[in-house]
């Protein structure tokens, strides 16, 4: 653990009370408003779920990101594209009245996968090992988020 990752590693359950399930820790390595990037690690534990959102404009553009697997591997959902058949088995029962994102991919270590569209619905699950996720995106405005979820917050 560098000096960085034990002052600024942060987890959230999202206000849902189901850490197992959806939540997730991470560390922004940056996030300028000034210069408009962001880089960002997802940590997620075996099986765990960020609830679904999407980014809306706000001062600044809505944000694109784009996600490449380090470790592990993880489902990769969107609203796009045509549900498949087992979305339901694996997206968390707490979580599954509120998604409606039912297509997905499994992404592995070293493969990119880009927001299919802006302002789209979409989120992340590790498969069963777990996974550490690497995003990049323009600069994140904390009040662009939203949740398919209404208990969902940061």
């Amino acid at each position: 653990i560098t000096p960085l990752l034990e002052k600024d590693a942060w987890y959230t359950d999202f206000g849902l009370g189901d850490f197992e399930n959806c939540g997730m820790g991470g560390i922004f390595w940056v996030n300028d408003s000034v210069n408009g990037y962001f880089s960002h690690d997802i940590y997620l534990l075996p099986g765990q779920m960020i609830p679904e959102h999407s980014h809306v404009k706000t001062s600044f553009p809505a944000k694109m990101e784009s996600w490449m697997v380090r470790n592990g591997s993880c489902y990769n959902f969107t609203e796009l594209g045509e549900p498949k058949a087992d979305a339901d088995q694996i997206i968390p029962a707490s979580q599954l009245p509120t998604t409606v994102s039912k297509n997905y991919v499994i992404q592995n270590v070293g493969e990119v996968i880009h927001l299919g569209k802006i302002g789209s619905w979409h989120f992340l699950k590790a498969c069963a090992q777990g996974a550490i996720v690497h995003e990049f995106a323009n600069y994140h405005d904390g009040a662009g988020l939203r949740f398919t979820n209404p208990k969902a917050n940061l």
